[in-house]
């Protein structure tokens, strides 16, 4: 799991952010095609910096057919509207 919210938030003068999905790639095989990775996002506080309006996401690589089944039950619970915090 790697939480890339903040992934501008890099301060050390010619660094620059790279994903986790790049950093499983290039390791190539079998890493690339083995390691299950989720990685998060937020539209509310990587973009806007809007924390009690929740807007977010996560992509996944590389999952168990299992794993993918279970994340899929669990975010299909939570399909209701946002509120303000």
């Amino acid at each position: 799991m790697s939480d890339e919210v903040y992934q501008t938030n890099v301060y050390k003068e010619g660094s620059k952010f790279i994903s986790m999905r790049k950093a499983l790639e290039s390791l190539g095989e079998p890493y690339s095609n083995t390691v299950e990775l989720i990685s998060f996002n937020s539209v509310s506080k990587g973009m806007m910096g809007e924390c009690g309006l929740r807007g977010g996401y996560f992509e996944t690589h590389n999952l168990s057919p299992e794993a993918n089944a279970t994340m899929f039950k669990l975010k299909s619970m939570e399909l209701c509207s946002n509120t303000i915090g």
